[in-house]
């Protein structure tokens, strides 16, 4: 509680001793400020994912996850509070004025007896408890029987016990209403909940209703035995919404550790199709190379001109072949050698057979020279 932005502790009725005489206990109202909790509201926070166990290099994947934290705000309540005063008929600094000696005056009236508290939060302040009413500026009752301490105990604890019950139900309606605005609404996967824990929300939707009627009997008949079937009720509610909020909480668990799994399966999936493409790639490379070195290769011109060369110098020879008298014989098998060499080598096709097909028509260009010289010798 606060005095002015002082903050005192509270004491309860009749335990702290008047401190001199001449003083009376009254209690007072005070509206004061005090922060309470007002609910739930989501941040969201950026988060690293690290690299899976074994792998020193990986990209880092940025998320970002949605966190809950407590929402307060600055309430007005108002409190009633005990003062000593001075009682009725005495004033100064220490109260020891009192009043003048004279004769008793006769009284037909009751003492007077503080005025009760409402029950919408101390409308009224409750004064004259222990001593004279009316010194501090207490509010005077009429002709009804004073209250005794014990009865205004009991009615201040009521009157707590009702706020505090107000508050809660607050509380409670407010939660409901966030809670069935996410489970209506749908778009969010981490604030679905099961069928069963929506029941559990209709059921503590009932209870808060059973809850409010009864804590409206409850003040308009202001019996202190009224509030015992609240408290029951408002501890139950308490521990249902505590078992709604852990299941939620083991929901929204569950679906992080679902995603976590999720991102380390799509991480392996695409190192897995990485490594295959890189294998089919070096397959495919393979294959090319090889393919090229198995193809044959088709003959050079220069290989066709000579050959040609080859043929045209032999069809020379045979015609020059029928004028020889003595060497036709010898010069035609020689001939013949030549064109079956010559077939031959151009029938071949072994890799490296471009290089030998070479080196046989140069020995045939030599052979054939060395013919055309004999036959040149010869017809001279």
């Amino acid at each position: 509680m606060r005095r002015g932005g002082v903050r005192s502790p509270r004491v309860p009725l009749r335990c702290r001793p008047p401190p001199r005489r001449n003083w009376c206990a009254f209690v007072v109202t005070r509206t004061v400020s005090c922060v309470v909790e007002d609910g739930v509201e989501s941040f969201v926070k950026a988060d690293f994912q690290p690299c899976a166990w074994g792998q020193l290099q990986c990209p880092r994947v940025l998320a970002y996850r949605s966190f809950l934290r407590p929402r307060y705000k600055v309430a007005q309540k108002t409190v009633s509070d005990l003062e000593w005063r001075c009682c009725q008929g005495y004033s100064g600094e220490d109260c020891s004025e009192g009043p003048l000696p004279g004769p008793p005056q006769p009284t037909a009236h009751p003492r007077p007896r503080p005025g009760r508290p409402t029950l919408s939060g101390f409308g009224s302040a409750l004064s004259g408890l222990g001593g004279e009413g009316g010194g501090g500026g207490g509010g005077r009752g009429g002709s009804a029987a004073p209250r005794s301490p014990d009865e205004a105990e009991k009615v201040r604890r009521l009157e707590e016990a009702v706020q505090r019950l107000s508050r809660q139900l607050e509380e409670q309606q407010k939660q409901l209403r966030d809670a069935q605005r996410g489970a209506d609404g749908g778009t969010p996967p981490a604030d679905a909940a099961p069928p069963d824990v929506r029941e559990a929300l209709v059921h503590i939707q009932q209870r808060l209703q059973l809850l409010e009627e009864e804590r409206g009997g409850a003040g308009v008949g202001g019996a202190p035995g009224g509030v015992a079937l609240p408290e029951e009720e408002e501890e139950r509610l308490r521990e249902m919404c505590a078992a709604c909020a852990a299941g939620t909480e083991g929901l929204r668990r569950q679906q992080a550790e679902d995603r976590e799994r999720m991102r380390a399966l799509e991480k392996l999936v695409e190192s897995v199709d990485r490594r295959n493409r890189d294998a089919v790639e070096t397959v495919q490379q393979h294959v090319s190379a090889l393919s090229a070195r198995l193809a044959p290769s088709a003959a050079p011109d220069e290989l066709l001109r000579r050959t040609a060369e080859l043929e045209r110098r032999v069809g020379a020879l045979e015609a020059a072949r029928g004028a020889g008298p003595g060497s036709g014989p010898t010069l035609a098998r020689r001939l013949t050698e030549l064109e079956g060499r010559l077939n031959a080598s151009r029938a071949s096709g072994p890799p490296d057979g471009d290089a030998v097909l070479r080196s046989r028509v140069a020995n045939l260009s030599r052979a054939l020279e060395g013919l055309e010289g004999r036959l040149r010798e010869h017809e001279e």
